[in-house]
C-alpha cells in the first residue's frame, strides 16, 4: 500500500512541476527506490525486472513530456502478466492512472468481433462464404425499414462474411464528419449502430472483393449477425463478451463494451481527451471527454479495457488456441488495404500486422506484432498485439492520443506532437524486443514506424476542427476538464 501511495505521489508532483529540470531530478529519485540495492530491482535483476524498470521510465518520461497518461500490458510466454502505468488521467483533481484503470481504445474491438464469428464458424452454424444480407435484414428491416441490398444496391447481394472481415465488401466507412460533430459537441448523443449505418455512404468504394478498404460499418453488420446468431431481440440484447470463452471472461476485469451513457457512468474509467480547434479565435481546446457518450461503435470501436486486459486478450487468442488453428491461420493472411484510410496496412481478418523498420533500414518480420489499433475521440491503443517470434503479447494504451502540451506557438507545436507522440509508442516496443530477446534482435527506428502507428488519423479522427475567418494572432491553448 505505501508503494502504491509513493507511486501516485511522485507521478502527481512530477506532472504538475514547471520546471522541467526538477521534473527530471523528481523523475530519477521516483525510480531509485526501484533500482536500489537489495529491492527486488537489485543488481542483475532477471529480464522481466529489467523490462517493467524501463518501460515504467518510458511511460513517466512520455507523461511528463506529452502531459497524458499511459499504461503498458505485457504477456509472456508461460501466461506471467506484467504490466505498469503512469500519468494523470483527471486533470481537475490530479489522479494518476493506474494499472486497473479502463481506457476506450476504438477498433480494437475487432478482434473481438472477429472471433465470436470465427466460433460460429467453427461450430458449423455459418460459413465464411455466405453472404450476409439475409442474416441482418430481419434487424434491419425492423429499424431502418429496408433490406441489406435495399439500403446499397444489388451490387450487394453477395457481399459475404468474410468480405466483411477481411476489408474488402467495397463498403465504405462511417460518416467521420457527422459521427465526430455529435460525439464531440452533442456529449449525451449516443450513436446507435442503425444510425451509424444509416449515415454512412451507400456508394462502392470498388466492386466488392476488388479492392481492401478500412470499413468500421462492416463489422456493424458483423454484430448484427453475431447477435442473430445469440437470438438477441436486437443489438444492445447482444452480450459481446460471449465471443470468449467462460473461463477467459473471468480473467479480463477491466474489459468492457459500452452500450451508452456517458463514459463517467463507468467505474474505474479514465477521462480521455480529444483535440478541437477553433480557427476563428485561434483556439486549441484539450477536451475532456468522461462525461460524453461511451458508445463509439457498436462491435466495432466500443471497448474500454486496460493495456494489461489488451494484452492478455492476444495471449489467449494465439496461445491457448480459443478457435482453431485453421480459421486463426485465416486471420492472419494479410493483403495491403488498397482504398480509403491508411493504405498499405496488411489487413487479414479482424488482425493487422504492425511491420516495424530496424535501424538499418530492414523490415525484419522477428519484430513484427499481430493484433489490432484503435482510437476513440480522445483515448487508444495504438499499438497492441502478439508477437510470434518472441510469443508474448503487447499492449500500450494513451488517454489523449496527441498529448496535451500548450505553447504560444501552439499550431507548429501540436502538428509536430502528432507526428512525435504517436511514435512515442514505437519505443515501448522497441524496448520490450530488445530486453526480452536478451539484446539479440535489431534496435527499431521509430521515426520509420508502420503506418498506423504512424499516422496522426485513424477511423475515429480525435480532433476537430470548426473553420471560420481567422485574424493572425497567436493560438491560445486551453483545456476543459470535468471539475
Amino acid at each position: 500500500v505505501e508503494a502504491h501511495i509513493l507511486e501516485g505521489l511522485c507521478q502527481v508532483f512530477i506532472i504538475k512541476m514547471e520546471n522541467s529540470i526538477w521534473k527530471i531530478l523528481l523523475l530519477a529519485l521516483c525510480s531509485f527506490d526501484m533500482l536500489r540495492p537489495g529491492s527486488s530491482f537489485g543488481p542483475d535483476p532477471p529480464l522481466q525486472e529489467k523490462l517493467m524498470v524501463s518501460l515504467l521510465q518510458l511511460a513517466r518520461e512520455g507523461a511528463i513530456k506529452y502531459n497524458t497518461s499511459y499504461q503498458v500490458g505485457i504477456v509472456l510466454p508461460d501466461g506471467q502478466r506484467l504490466t505498469t502505468a503512469a500519468g494523470i488521467q483527471d486533470h481537475a483533481f490530479g489522479v494518476p492512472v493506474n494499472t486497473d484503470t479502463m481506457i476506450p481504445v476504438g477498433s480494437v474491438t475487432k478482434p473481438v468481433t472477429a472471433i465470436g464469428i470465427m466460433h460460429l464458424v467453427d461450430q458449423g452454424k455459418l460459413s465464411l462464404d455466405e453472404p450476409v444480407g439475409p442474416h441482418v435484414d430481419p434487424y434491419l428491416l425492423a429499424n431502418l425499414n429496408k433490406t441489406f441490398v435495399g439500403l446499397y444496391s444489388e451490387e450487394a447481394k453477395n457481399i459475404s462474411i468474410r468480405q466483411l472481415l477481411h476489408m474488402n465488401s467495397g463498403l465504405d466507412d462511417y460518416n467521420q464528419t457527422i459521427n465526430a460533430n455529435k460525439s464531440i459537441f452533442e456529449p449525451h448523443h449516443d450513436i446507435s449502430p442503425y444510425e451509424m449505418i444509416s449515415t454512412s455512404p451507400k456508394t462502392f468504394l470498388c466492386k466488392p472483393g476488388s479492392c481492401l478498404a478500412y470499413s468500421s460499418v462492416g463489422y456493424v453488420f458483423l454484430g448484427l449477425v453475431l447477435a442473430r446468431f445469440a437470438n438477441a431481440s436486437d443489438w444492445n440484447k447482444y452480450d459481446q463478451f460471449t465471443a470468449f470463452p467462460s473461463d477467459m471472461r473471468k480473467e479480463l476485469p477491466n474489459f468492457k463494451f459500452i452500450l451508452g451513457g456517458p463514459c463517467s457512468q463507468t467505474p474505474n474509467m479514465t477521462h480521455q481527451f480529444t483535440t478541437v480547434f477553433n480557427e476563428t479565435a485561434r483556439t486549441l481546446t484539450y477536451m475532456d471527454m468522461y462525461n460524453h457518450s461511451c458508445l463509439n461503435g457498436w462491435t466495432c470501436g466500443d471497448l474500454s479495457a486496460s493495456a494489461d486486459n489488451i494484452a492478455w486478450m492476444f495471449h489467449r487468442i494465439f496461445m491457448t488456441s480459443i478457435v482453431s488453428r485453421k480459421l486463426l491461420e485465416e486471420m492472419i493472411q494479410f493483403e495491403p488495404l488498397s482504398k480509403g484510410w491508411n493504405v498499405g496496412l496488411p489487413y487479414g481478418m479482424g488482425m493487422f500486422e504492425f511491420r516495424f523498420r530496424t535501424v538499418d533500414g530492414i523490415i525484419d518480420d522477428r519484430v513484427k506484432l499481430l493484433g489490432h489499433g484503435g482510437q476513440d475521440y480522445g483515448s487508444g491503443a495504438k499499438v497492441s498485439g502478439f508477437s510470434p517470434y518472441l510469443n508474448i503479447s503487447f499492449a500500450v494504451t494513451v488517454t489523449s492520443m496527441y498529448g496535451m502540451n500548450c505553447s504560444s506557438n501552439i499550431q507548429d507545436l501540436y502538428l509536430h506532437n502528432v507526428v512525435e507522440f504517436v511514435q512515442f509508442m514505437c519505443y515501448f516496443w522497441n524496448a520490450t524486443l530488445s530486453i526480452m530477446s536478451n539484446y539479440t534482435l535489431p534496435q527499431l527506428n521509430c521515426s520509420d514506424s508502420p503506418p498506423e502507428v504512424q499516422q496522426p488519423g485513424s477511423s475515429h479522427s480525435n480532433s476537430m476542427r470548426r473553420q471560420g475567418h481567422a485574424e493572425e494572432n497567436s493560438w491560445r491553448c486551453m483545456f476543459d476538464v470535468i471539475n
